[in-house]
């Protein structure tokens, strides 16, 4: 969204227009309804703009479909300022731009789903927070010595969120404690005859 907002913000058009085209998207990629947009108070061109897409839909707008005010409405901007600029160079220049953040979206999109490395990488970090969590509930067993017993001083969040070779160690030293109060245990019950 920053790119977009750079476009328009460089590309002869009403002050206000980059934020409010970014707050609409946002608002639409987030799923909010629009009537909870405050609005800051926009020119009338930009309102008129916002209000014309609103109809239309902003998940439109992403893929370059903007409403017909656009071009008329970027016109009267221009000639207000005396630009050489068409509105219709201007409208492609913003549909080019849109394609291309759409593009970014579902590239940036697809190369998370199908890096396997990472995804493997994540999906052993929760495996490893998910046995963390586990070792926390089952907490500190009566038979634990107190070295053994100042591994579950920290709290599950702050273990979840230490450096992976540090919650592999972390893990390992609790799994040998409690295989240890295991030992121990075995040691002071008497054995069944």
């Amino acid at each position: 969204m920053t790119k977009l907002h750079e476009h328009i913000e460089s590309s002869q058009a009403p002050h206000d227009l980059p934020d409010a085209v970014v707050l609409y998207l946002t608002a639409w990629r987030n799923d909010e309804t629009f009537e909870t947009i405050q609005h800051p108070t926009w020119s009338t061109l930009t309102q008129k703009i916002i209000d014309e897409q609103d109809t239309i839909g902003w998940d439109l707008l992403l893929e370059g479909c903007i409403s017909k005010s656009w071009q008329g409405t970027i016109a009267r901007y221009l000639i207000s300022l005396n630009s050489k600029k068409t509105p219709l160079r201007w409208v492609s220049a913003l549909i080019r731009k849109l394609w291309e953040v759409s593009w970014d979206m579902w590239d940036d999109r697809n190369q998370a789903l199908h890096q396997e490395g990472e995804n493997e990488k994540l999906k052993g970090i929760l495996e490893l927070n998910r046995k963390i969590a586990f070792e926390k509930e089952l907490g500190i067993d009566a038979l634990m010595f107190s070295d053994e017993k100042a591994l579950f001083s920290k709290d599950t969040e702050i273990i979840q969120n230490m450096p992976l070779q540090h919650k592999e160690a972390w893990l390992d030293k609790v799994e040998k404690a409690r295989l240890s109060c295991t030992f121990r245990n075995q040691s002071f019950m008497p054995s069944e005859r």
